[in-house]
């Protein structure tokens, strides 16, 4: 759910230097953000995204404030659900690094990717799943209603704009 401007800020910080990889990585995500409105059967995504996350000026006021928009146009899709944790929460169970669950096909098992520095992984254990499932449940259930999200992202882009 990123910008092309925010997902190279994002990526470039971490691949300093490493311009091929960034411009593959940039437009990677971009191909799979495709799959969100692709016909007849968009992927359907659920996401929880840190506060600090969206405060944090990644690439700068401009890139910032678009990103935000972008955020605010995702969330009015049907198959798209975010929740924004307020940094006010303070600590929770998923601090520790960002996950995905993969779910497929009806009888096809989750698959866990961890995304880090050291690396990608994909995990696919029944217990390793499980221990992902339930953070993420837990997350949800401590995050705001998806409901609250259009107005947390407008308060968050009339900041944007004041700065």
């Amino acid at each position: 759910m990123q910008t092309q401007d925010y997902a190279r800020a994002v990526i470039g910080a971490a691949r300093q230097g490493e311009l091929d990889e960034i411009d593959r990585l940039v437009r990677f995500r971009k191909e799979r953000q495709m799959r969100l409105t692709s016909k007849p059967e968009p992927l359907e995504l659920w996401v929880v995204v840190e506060e600090a996350a969206l405060r944090r000026p990644v690439g700068g006021k401009e890139v910032m404030a678009a990103q935000i928009e972008h955020l605010i146009e995702a969330v009015a899709m049907p198959n798209v659900t975010m929740q924004i944790m307020p940094t006010a929460k303070g600590a929770h169970i998923a601090m520790a690094g960002t996950f995905s669950l993969l779910e497929f096909e009806p009888q096809t098992p989750t698959v866990v990717y961890v995304d880090s520095i050291a690396g990608n992984v994909y995990l696919e254990k029944e217990r390793d799943v499980r221990k992902f499932i339930q953070t993420f449940d837990l997350v949800r259930a401590a995050a705001p209603d998806p409901q609250e999200t259009p107005a947390i992202l407008e308060e968050l882009a009339r900041e944007m704009h004041k700065k």
